[in-house]
């Protein structure tokens, strides 16, 4: 049983890249809002449920497929389905517009979810009985997928975590990292050459203020990335043009 919500809005200007299209980590953000919202409806939202009992989801893996990201003012619908395999939760956000006359999908973003007990600060494996009742463990995991690490990074980037790209947890927002990987990528994104696919597996959290590297390797329209810090790795990504 997958759960599903839906909402219609339009693509703000003041979310469009220099091309005129929607930025990819507004589209995510959309994402967190719609799923956000789809908590909210099923009574486990943050402030009415998850914060009063020190639980938090937490973002593992999450691939984007986009095949064509909508320009400023266009009509859209976003929708969620959620479900529960295991110990991961589910997601998968579907955007559509309109082409032809006809509803289209526009990208696609699948994310696997952990519950996580933030005052123990450990993975629950079995949810809570109200969770449980909403999410039974019946779904099909959609395709697991590994990022490679970058054996001979042709460029290392030094960042530090800015306070315009961490959230309320007082962390780099899941979203944000989408931001990191396309200013690595500017050189090689054009008006014909735009981002088709990204797969982001997060390993540790990256708090205000602290400084990591990014490890960056590319060859014809496929590069991967490594974000890293004393302690080791922080997440990794593959991106695809085309």
């Amino acid at each position: 049983m997958a759960l599903s919500f839906a909402a219609d809005f339009s693509a703000r200007y003041g979310y469009c890249d220099r091309f005129g299209a929607m930025g990819l980590s507004n589209l995510l953000k959309e994402c967190q809002q719609i799923s956000m919202e789809h908590s909210d409806a099923l009574g486990i939202g943050y402030h009415g449920y998850l914060r009063p009992k020190k639980l938090g989801f937490l973002l593992a893996k999450q691939r984007v497929t986009a095949r064509e990201m909508p320009l400023g003012g266009e009509q859209l619908t976003l929708t969620t389905s959620a479900s529960r395999a295991g110990a991961f939760y589910l997601r998968e956000n579907r955007l559509l517009g309109l082409k032809g006359g006809e509803k289209t999908e526009l990208a696609r973003v699948e994310a696997r979810w952990v519950l996580v007990d933030l005052a123990a600060v450990r993975i629950l494996r079995r949810p809570p009985p109200e969770i449980a009742e909403l999410f039974p463990n019946e779904a099909e995991a959609f395709g697991d997928f590994r990022v490679k690490r970058p054996e001979n990074p042709q460029k290392t980037l030094l960042l530090r975590a800015l306070p315009s790209l961490c959230d309320v947890n007082g962390h780099i927002n899941n979203a944000s990292y989408a931001d990191l990987l396309l200013d690595a990528l500017d050189e090689q994104i054009g008006p014909g050459r735009k981002l088709r696919e990204l797969e982001i597996v997060y390993s540790r959290q990256i708090l205000h203020g602290a400084e990591f590297e990014l490890l960056c390797q590319g060859q014809d329209d496929e590069f991967l990335f490594l974000g890293q810090d004393g302690a080791g790795a922080l997440f990794q990504a593959r991106a695809r043009l085309g």
